[in-house]
């Protein structure tokens, strides 16, 4: 247990010192190639660690089956099939698979969080703190794809991502102005696109965040995020229950049903229905006096209302549904952040943090000792076996 404590300190350690304003661009890039190793090393060389290691025909056994040239009937991603034949070529070990998609995925996170995060030093710790790295450990495709999809969201902003097209002709014309907007939308649209495609070639389900793109256009404050929550609360309801009616006897309409296999169970999970809304509610208050908010303030407030209606929906969607929820409750990375920054005295953001990572650190501790080995993030494995 003590190798995940020192990962977690030197990581952060590693961020916080790059993110110190007196550093070259030199020491900052060295900086953040440490942290990365320190949070690599272990998951690279780990064995027998975490679900995806070798329960429910593992990875380590999917690894041979693919790589031979063979499948399985359930079938798999293509992404990742033809990651397994490429690493099957270089080496017939499965632990080469274990050290690529972990290095996939936190290279791809801290590129985002690097980019993305008004204050990297927070954003990585609560990695750590919330359990998300012990996450990548269980989950692997669904991470990937979540990596994939951090990256995705620096194109919804054009300010961090691609700039107005320049033009020699006169800047005060309407006309050329309204094109230029188009074009550059568009050309966001392609690359956020790109990105989700990427992550959905690892876990299909991350095509979900091709649907969210014209949401992410809303005009979002306080008092309408909280009717957007009540709203989407309401329609999951009734898109069940329709859903039990349109999709009854065909494969998906099974899953609608409680009783059909243990994925079509109601299944709540209250710890993270709990931490979900009470990030929303500090999101909200802080930005109880804005009236509007820029495009990444709707983003960031946007993805929390979903990480909280995903969480809530667990009370009657089916748990396979759980599976979507947790695309959500990861950016908190982004945006507790996001709203710590918002206060302008110094001494209540350091205040802020220190509940936050109080909170979650209980969160994760309740989790770790009382959530069990046998679910899908079986957490005692990953402490205990190490």
């Amino acid at each position: 247990m003590l190798i995940y404590v020192y990962t977690a300190l030197l990581s952060c350690v590693f961020v916080v010192s790059a993110s110190m304003g007196q550093r070259t661009k030199q020491q900052q890039w060295a900086l953040w190639v440490l942290a990365f190793l320190i949070m690599w090393l272990p998951a690279a060389v780990r064995l027998n660690i975490g679900v995806d290691y070798s329960r429910f025909q593992g990875y380590s056994e999917l690894y041979t089956i693919y790589g031979s040239g063979s499948s399985i009937v359930q079938g798999m991603d293509i992404g990742f099939i033809v990651l397994i034949r490429v690493l099957w070529m270089v080496s017939k070990s499965s632990q080469v698979l274990f050290a690529v998609t972990s290095a996939f995925i936190y290279l791809l996170i801290l590129r985002a969080v690097k980019r993305l995060s008004i204050h990297p030093a927070l954003s990585i710790t609560l990695f750590f703190v919330a359990g998300f790295y012990f996450e990548t450990y269980n989950i692997i495709r669904q991470w990937m794809a979540l990596a994939c999809v951090f990256n995705a969201l620096e194109w919804i902003v054009p300010q961090t991502g691609i700039q107005v097209i320049p033009t020699h002709k006169h800047h005060d014309d309407k006309k050329t102005s309204e094109v230029e907007n188009i074009y550059s939308g568009f050309t966001c649209f392609m690359r956020y696109a790109a990105w989700v495609l990427l992550g959905a070639s690892f876990h299909v389900s991350a095509l979900i965040f091709l649907l969210l793109w014209p949401f992410y256009f809303l005009k979002l404050n306080s008092k309408r995020s909280l009717v957007l929550l009540a709203g989407l609360f309401v329609l999951g309801f009734v898109a069940k229950s329709t859903g039990k009616i349109v999709l009854s006897g065909t494969r998906f309409g099974r899953y609608l049903y409680d009783g059909a296999s243990v994925y079509a169970a109601v299944s709540p999970h209250w710890d993270s229905i709990i931490v979900m809304s009470i990030c929303l509610a500090f999101m909200v208050w802080q930005l109880r006096d804005k009236r509007e908010l820029d495009r990444w303030g709707n983003t960031m407030l946007l993805l929390a209302v979903l990480g909280c209606a995903s969480a809530l929906a667990g009370l009657y969607m089916p748990f396979i549904f759980d599976r979507i929820a947790r695309y959500f409750a990861p950016f908190i990375l982004l945006e507790l952040p996001f709203a710590v920054m918002q206060e302008e005295t110094e001494y209540k953001r350091y205040a802020y943090i220190l509940a936050i990572m109080a909170c979650w650190l209980l969160a994760t501790f309740i989790r770790v000792y009382f959530g069990g080995q046998f679910g899908v993030l079986p957490f005692q494995s990953i402490f205990f076996n190490a």
